[in-house]
């Protein structure tokens, strides 16, 4: 029965083969294209379809809109590289390039932002000396001083951040189109052989941007500034600047609160020395992980906390109008440029991790590294030195910036531990003691949402005065990011600070 089933198949597959063989093979089967495929004479006409299909076929392109070319600029004799910037001749990272009728205009996205530029043919420093754009800042934006330009040459590699591999440029967010200038051989010297590329840095705000009309290498100042000059009389009338947001008030965004602080005090006496900090494991404080270097260590006998490149800050954030008393030792682990200490009434903006050991672009690395987007920060900088500052949006040059003092004091912080007392109470004043001397005060008042504030749409009291402890002011905005919130946070980048017998109690 098998062997009948399968000679019948056999014939079928023969007589299927047979009819095959006298079929049209269509035009696109894969043969090569200068074979021509004879029809045998005994093939049957395919049939016309007797009803007549009116739709258009759905898988024609569709034309794409012809692009105008651009009117081709007069520019003498200059010799300069030039980036074609429709040919996206760029890598991005943490941000979106989108290119424009006529600039390429740049994105920001979350991470290390930057963006790569490179150029048509490498060239050596001796040759090509500048490296020249032209840029427009977006409204409230700036560049973080520790977002830089970096060198990429076929010599000594890049990006680096070696000395001598990286450079900035004053910034200018007025609106307006600008000409920034890299002089190559004085700002980057340790970029040995030919350019190939270089890293440009982005803007700090998430979905910030900034334009860019042209990049190029050039042999001369002079040659930038006729190059500029014939651009902007072909382009002159496109060169539009960037828009202010609207004047309708912002709506207000109110964070998670709490009606007061949990009293519990934090003394770090059930841990060992060397037990590393982290998250979740301290009752009412949370640890932020920066590099993750901060642990327990015992100092005489007693444990404390010992923190650097991380944060640790009071679980929570407290209402308004609620006043307390935060007490603490506090020893500074030497002197340094970055960042140590502690931060007070901060909000809940941008902080979504609550990352106080970043640097908040106020300052860069190695000029002060800066940590806080709101609140006052005091900042230990040696055995009697402490730095006092709030973050402002300044109104004027439409960007954040900060108002800050340096007291001189008797007290060696670096020596031994000292009592700290910071007591808010509630309505106008803040007053910081040392060892039950008052260091200064902050009077707050006004407070409501900075509408041009980019990223700051929390309350805030914009009337700020740091005095001292007669009352005479030391600085003041009337556009400070000072939280009407209560918050409490110490932190350190790069800069051991050490703290013990943490508690805050509210002001009933």
């Amino acid at each position: 029965m098998i062997k009948r089933l399968l000679t019948i198949i056999v014939a079928c597959v023969l007589v299927l083969s047979l009819f095959a063989s006298c079929a049209i093979k269509p035009a696109e089967v894969t043969e090569p294209t200068d074979t021509v495929t004879e029809v045998p004479a005994t093939a049957v006409p395919t049939a016309v379809p007797t009803e007549v299909i009116t739709q258009a076929p759905t898988d024609v392109p569709t034309q794409a809109p012809t692009k105008e070319p651009k009117p081709t600029m007069d520019v003498g004799d200059l010799d300069a590289i030039i980036l074609d910037l429709e040919e996206a001749p760029y890598t991005p990272q943490a941000c979106n390039p989108e290119m424009e009728d006529l600039w390429l205009t740049i994105v920001t996205d979350i991470g290390d932002n930057w963006i790569i530029f490179n150029f048509d043919e490498p060239f050596k420093t001796a040759d090509y000396p500048y490296i020249a754009f032209k840029y427009r800042m977006g409204y409230g934006q700036s560049v973080r001083n520790t977002n830089h330009f970096y060198s990429i040459t076929n010599g000594s590699g890049g990006p680096s951040p070696t000395e001598g591999m990286w450079s900035d440029i004053t910034w200018i967010s007025d609106l307006d189109w600008h000409t920034g200038i890299l002089d190559l051989a004085n700002q980057f010297p340790a970029a040995e052989g030919e350019w190939t590329a270089i890293r440009f840095p982005t803007v700090d705000t998430k979905e910030g941007d900034y334009a860019i009309a042209w990049i190029g290498a050039f042999k001369s100042e002079d040659d930038i500034a006729k190059y500029d000059a014939a651009f902007n009389a072909q382009y002159g009338d496109q060169l539009v600047k960037a828009e202010e947001p609207p004047e309708e008030e912002k709506e207000e965004v109110v964070p998670d609160l709490e009606d007061e602080f949990d009293e519990t005090v934090l003394d770090f006496e059930d841990f060992d020395d060397l037990d590393p900090m982290s998250p979740g494991i301290f009752d009412m404080y949370n640890f932020s992980v920066g590099a993750n270097q901060s642990k327990m260590v015992d100092v005489d006998g007693n444990i404390v906390g010992n923190i650097s490149f991380d944060a640790l800050y009071y679980d929570g954030i407290i209402k308004s109008g609620v006043g307390y008393t935060a007490t603490f030792k506090f020893k500074n682990g030497g002197a340094t440029t970055n960042f140590g200490g502690f931060v007070f009434n901060w909000g809940n903006e941008r902080n979504t991790s609550r990352d106080l050991f970043e640097n908040n672009g106020l300052e860069g690395d190695g000029m002060g590294s800066l940590t806080g987007n709101s609140g006052c920060g005091v900042f230990f900088m040696g055995a009697g030195k402490v730095k006092v500052y709030i973050p402002i949006w300044d109104i004027e040059k439409n960007k954040k910036s900060y108002i800050s003092v340096t007291l001189e004091t008797e007290i060696d912080f670096n020596a031994a531990f000292v009592d700290f007392k910071v007591e808010d109470n509630g309505t106008d004043t803040v007053t910081v003691y040392v060892n039950d001397a008052v260091l200064f005060m902050v009077k707050y008042s006004d407070p409501g949402v900075i509408n041009k504030a980019l990223g700051y749409n929390e309350k805030y009291y914009r009337s700020v005065q740091i005095t001292d402890a007669s009352g005479t002011e030391l600085a003041s905005s009337t556009s400070s990011l000072f939280s009407i919130y209560k918050s409490f946070a110490w932190a350190g980048r790069a800069h051991a600070i050490f703290v013990d017998d943490i508690q805050i109690k509210n002001k009933k």
